[in-house]
């Protein structure tokens, strides 16, 4: 697939408030925006973005992304807050070998799973909840469902959210290199958060 280098942002952004305005879609927002493109839309909108949907787990937390969002009033929901085992067999079965790390296998996540009776994934959801973010962990097996929606029978301390929090190795999971090409981009703002 070959990369669109005329992209522009605040001209889809029209469009896109054009679908409101004909009461198509209650709200529109964005995903894998960063922080300048988030500002630059919203210096040149009529309707604010209700959302910035992001990759966000305490390896990739992008902090600074997601405060100024929560300045602007644009709420952040996290993509692969587990991890994505997905990406590494879809990036296998093309030829892309990365060493992708385990999120719910990090020590110190299943430290506290243990301590709450808990699983990984949970605390790990717990953790994105507690800091403001949503969450769209994706599954296919009915009891991890349900697992990921049992999330308010119990609280992190302050100490386990810093623990979690201070993890953070601006790492990303999912990798769009099956774009050809989409490194060359203008407005691809991931470069050099790639694991090996």
């Amino acid at each position: 697939m070959e990369v669109d280098v005329t992209t522009n942002h605040a001209a889809i952004w029209v469009a896109m408030e054009a679908l409101v305005e004909k009461g198509l879609t209650k709200s529109i927002g964005v995903s894998n925006f960063s922080k300048d493109q988030v500002a630059r839309l919203l210096k040149n909108c009529k309707i604010r973005p209700a959302n910035n949907q992001i990759e966000h787990h305490v390896y990739l937390q992008q902090r600074d992304l997601v405060d100024f969002c929560k300045s602007e009033n644009v709420t952040v929901t996290a993509y692969s807050p587990l991890g994505s085992k997905g990406i590494a067999k879809f990036n296998a079965g093309k030829g892309i070998v990365r060493n992708l790390p385990d999120l719910m296998d990090i020590p110190e996540v299943k430290e506290i799973a243990a301590t709450h009776g808990k699983t990984p994934a949970q605390v790990l959801l717990r953790w994105i909840i507690d800091t403001g973010v949503s969450a769209i962990p994706k599954s296919t097996n009915p009891a991890r469902l349900k697992q990921n929606l049992n999330l308010f029978d119990f609280e992190l301390t302050a100490e386990e959210v810093a623990k979690l929090s201070s993890l953070d190795k601006n790492i990303r999971i999912c990798d769009f290199a099956f774009f050809h090409g989409v490194e060359r981009h203008p407005e691809f703002t991931f470069k050099n958060q790639y694991t090996s």
